[in-house]
């Protein structure tokens, strides 16, 4: 049985990671180009409807990230950071390092959300953990909430919030309003 990642430490390497990937840079949605650079391949494919991408390692190639090209733009970034988490947590890879398996590693069933194991649910709930906390920083929402809070001279609804984090990280609503309920909650 797979240990569990605590949860502060999955925000600790999204965070790093994030860092990484964009430096200074704050085109999120670039995020293919940066993986790319970073040494991860980014795929794109026709997917069975309930399929969201998958992450394959041959052992000869870098890592690549397969997305599904009829997803919106923010679920595919939401994807490609999901299986960068099982990347990095799971499989402990880095940049120039071989993941060592020959076969596609990690599928992302979105929609449905059943899993076989409950170490698989485990490794799912961990790289959404990773994919929402590397995809929206705490500390850059909460630098952009308060700077739009100054800008505003008034404290943001929620609803606001969620909006502004939405389109600042190109990420969807619901996975705007889910990280900053998580992040609230401390």
């Amino acid at each position: 049985m797979t240990m569990r990642i605590d949860y502060k430490i999955i925000e600790e390497i999204a965070e790093t990671a994030h860092d990484l990937l964009f430096g200074e840079n704050t085109d999120y949605c670039n995020l293919p180009n940066y993986l790319k650079a970073f040494g991860v391949n980014i795929g794109y494919a026709e997917l069975e409807n309930d399929m969201s991408g998958y992450l394959r390692a041959d052992g000869e190639n870098p890592p690549q990230i397969v997305v599904n090209v009829n997803d919106s733009k923010s679920r595919q970034l939401f994807t490609m950071a999901h299986e960068l988490g099982h990347l990095l947590l799971h499989y402990k890879w880095s940049p120039g390092k071989d993941v060592g398996i020959n076969d596609i590693v990690e599928v992302t069933m979105y929609r449905n959300g059943t899993y076989q194991t409950k170490e698989q649910t485990q490794k799912e709930v961990e790289a959404n953990q990773f994919a929402a906390a590397f995809l929206m920083p705490k500390s850059k929402v909460a630098k952009l909430i308060i700077d739009e809070s100054h800008r505003l001279e008034r404290k943001l609804e929620q609803s606001e919030a969620i909006v502004l984090i939405s389109s600042t990280f190109g990420v969807s609503q619901q996975a705007a309003s889910i990280r900053l309920k998580n992040i609230l909650k401390g």
